[in-house]
């Protein structure tokens, strides 16, 4: 008789036991925010991932990140953001029930790019203009809005030439 109790005492603890094996290990909360480390002012769009996991997110429009669920232990957070050097804090101790609040002060860094090589051969090559003469083809004086086809209406229309007055066409060139 004592070897059935034995058994039967044995066969109700084995799923106590298994089952209490296979319950979820416990869990935390790790919240926290990134900030400048000069202006104090909030960092939207941070990437914040708990290094050696699969876990991580960017922060709000507060600077503000929260990871729920995350297991027990020690952790180092890394976080990065395009203007700013990356970080990681280390030995953040996450426990069950409470949650762990991080302050993650990043420093702004300067951004390189790649040179650029500007070339150039878009545009076709002009010859070099003397800097004191000017020609108009008959189109351009057609064209010219307001001169009704005569020259000297264009001409004065110009930068830096004035007319002496209405009864000649001399020219008055400034600087010249």
């Amino acid at each position: 008789m004592p070897l059935k109790h034995a058994l039967l005492v044995f066969s109700l603890l084995v799923p106590w036991f298994t089952g209490a094996a296979q319950r979820e290990s416990p869990k935390g909360t790790m919240k926290g925010r990134v900030i400048d480390a000069d202006s104090r002012i909030e960092i939207p769009g941070a990437h914040v991932m708990i290094q050696g996991t699969a876990i991580g997110t960017a922060t709000d429009e507060n600077g503000e990140f929260i990871f729920k669920d995350v297991p027990v232990g020690t952790y180092a957070l890394r976080c990065s953001h395009i203007s700013y050097e990356t970080l990681v804090k280390t030995d953040l101790i996450v426990g069950s029930p409470r949650t762990t609040y991080v302050r993650v002060e990043m420093r702004s860094a300067a951004v390189e790019i790649a040179p650029e090589t500007i070339t150039a051969g878009y545009f076709a090559a002009t010859r070099v203009k003397p800097l004191s003469a000017l020609a108009f083809s008959s189109e351009e004086i057609r064209r010219a809005p307001g001169a009704a086809g005569d020259i000297s209406r264009i001409i004065f229309g110009l930068p830096s030439l004035a007319k002496v007055n209405d009864t000649k066409n001399s020219l008055i060139v400034r600087g010249g």
